[in-house]
């Protein structure tokens, strides 16, 4: 194997090379905290949906480091599960704190092992799915996909950044590289519902990736089993029941579905679909939509704490 892709390990280790280079690159540009128009300090790298995920995975540690049982740490998980879960663990192996003493700036100097390891998984998913591909198609082909991966320059600028896609990519192909092989096996298709599940825990929405998945299977692998599915499903679902033990102990409901998801859902179907049935642009149904929850909440006598819905959607 390793004679015949000679050339795909090699763009692999290059593709790797040029990502750790451009993280040491970034921290040393961007790694600092700088002043707003208002005089506030922000970090330049560490802001936005990355911040949320720092800040969260700073209290998970801070929590675990108390001693609460990790099924009650966190806060509400409006959005994405894994990733600030991933930043507690990363601050907890190496003692971090991602605040200065005095909570007011974002420690510096201390990030690069963990865009090492985004980078890492990265290519170490490709060299999987390379041993896949060397089994089911052409040496060019496969050669073309390893190259296309390690080097796209789309992809390659998120292993040195802190949003969520570089792990999400990874979970993908690691996930692509378990369906294209030839034979199957129970444990296989385990591994499958496995990393299905880490991959909805990674971005939210990706829970209903089984669904294409399933009909894949079902129109293009004749070899398939229900023995096949069942092991599928105990790993995704065992998997998913740990969102959903983890939200009971924390708030007293058992859920897996995040807000953030159902928001998405909200904005890219009921959004389009109503607009078209009452013949109206985007701009004026998200109008129309307000006018009409005010009214809801006017009618039902619901009092509005604005203060504490800004603190909340802060922390998210």
């Amino acid at each position: 194997m390793i004679n015949k892709n000679v050339s795909s390990l090699i763009v692999i280790i290059i593709g790797f090379s040029i990502s750790f280079l451009i993280s040491i690159n970034n921290l040393n540009k961007y790694d600092k905290n700088i002043k707003d128009s208002e005089g506030k300090f922000y970090h330049q790298m560490i802001k936005y949906d990355a911040y949320r995920y720092h800040t969260h995975g700073e209290k998970i540690k801070n929590q675990l480091k108390k001693g609460t049982d990790f099924f009650e740490t966190g806060r509400e998980h409006y959005t994405k599960y894994l990733p600030p879960r991933l930043i507690a663990f990363y601050y907890y192996l190496f003692d971090y704190d991602l605040f200065n003493e005095n909570k007011e700036l974002i420690n510096t100097g201390i990030h690069l092992p963990y865009l090492v390891f985004q980078s890492f998984l990265y290519y170490f998913a490709i060299f999987l799915l390379l041993i896949t591909l060397s089994k089911t198609v052409d040496n060019k082909v496969s050669f073309f996909i390893i190259s296309f991966l390690s080097l796209e320059p789309t992809i390659i600028q998120y292993h040195s950044s802190f949003w969520s896609e570089s792990i999400f990519f990874s979970l993908q192909i690691i996930i692509i590289s378990l369906i294209l092989k030839n034979k199957f096996t129970n444990y296989n298709f385990f591994l499958i519902g496995l990393f299905l599940a880490l991959l909805s825990f990674q971005k939210e929405y990706s829970i209903f990736y089984i669904i294409p998945l399933l009909a894949y299977f079902f129109t293009f692998r004749k070899d398939l089993k229900i023995i096949n599915l069942i092991s599928l499903f105990i790993a995704f679902f065992l998997v998913q029941y740990i969102l959903g033990y983890n939200n009971y102990k924390r708030s007293g409901s058992f859920y897996i579905m995040t807000a953030d998801s159902k928001l998405n859902l909200h904005i890219d179907l009921v959004s389009k679909v109503m607009s078209k049935k009452f013949n109206m642009t985007g701009k004026q149904f998200a109008v129309f939509e307000g006018k009409t929850a005010l009214k809801w909440i006017n009618q039902n006598s619901i009092n509005l704490d604005k203060d504490k819905m800004e603190k909340t959607m802060n922390q998210c």
